[in-house]
């Protein structure tokens, strides 16, 4: 695991980084990949102590890899979330520190059409009124 962390540091270091979007929260970014091992670099701004998920879902049959990397420098990785009951969808839900978080969609297996969802899971603190929309 070890070696593979070190491998994606390094592939992405030594990648030009072009921004394909600055994203908002609970909203999707609807994007394509155009070939095997392509990929989409997004950034979004979090606020520290909430807690989010990330979700990268294939369409049609499209595999995804998720990268997620924080302002620590560190970066997670995930594919087939769903394992058998869905292959094509990556997820990971964290609860992060405030900055600027990058976001990879990687191809594997193709092209495709893929939706990013970044969304604020956070529970409503005891502030917030019985509507849910009080909370964001």
């Amino acid at each position: 695991m070890k070696g593979f962390i070190l491998e994606l540091i390094l592939f992405f270091s030594l990648s030009v980084l072009q921004l394909h979007a600055l994203l908002t929260i609970n909203s999707v970014q609807s994007a394509s990949l155009s070939s095997l091992y392509a990929y989409n670099y997004d950034e979004i701004i979090l606020v520290g102590g909430r807690t989010y998920t990330f979700t990268a879902y294939g369409l049609s049959g499209f595999d995804t890899m998720l990268y997620v990397g924080g302002p620590n420098g560190y970066w997670e990785t995930n594919d087939n979330w769903g394992g058998s009951t869905d292959p094509y969808s990556s997820q990971m839900t964290r609860t992060v520190s405030s900055g600027t978080y990058g976001i990879y969609v990687q191809s594997y297996g193709g092209s495709g059409t893929y939706n990013l969802y970044v969304t604020d899971v956070s529970p409503c603190s005891s502030s917030c009124s019985s509507n849910v929309f009080d909370c964001f």
